[in-house]
């Protein structure tokens, strides 16, 4: 799923991104390149249990003063995950980030 042109920098207000792709078990592919979160404050459980995610793509994505604990949580069949250019200096939680 090719999200990376989904315009996300012109949202209002401090959204939620609290389990936005919750157990979606049959995305294999994500690529959310290039978008800026920094308006979501919340990012936790945002990929869980993605069971079946080989692929996801966060390279040149903006995050600031967030909560990301539990965000990849149970990626069971990741293989690929890019986060260059990722910046979490300003995040404040990150616990269980990677967690299996």
């Amino acid at each position: 799923l090719d999200l990376s042109n989904f315009r996300t920098d012109n949202l209002k207000n401090t959204v939620n991104f609290y389990n936005i792709f919750y157990y979606c078990i049959n995305l294999i592919s994500l690529d959310l390149s290039n978008w800026n979160f920094s308006k979501i404050s919340i990012y936790h459980l945002g990929f869980n249990e993605i069971r079946n995610l080989e692929n996801l793509k966060l390279s040149n994505a903006i995050f600031y003063d967030n909560i990301m604990s539990h965000l990849f949580e149970n990626l069971y069949n990741i293989i690929s995950l890019n986060l260059s250019n990722f910046n979490s200096a300003n995040v404040e939680y990150m616990d269980y980030l990677f967690k299996i």
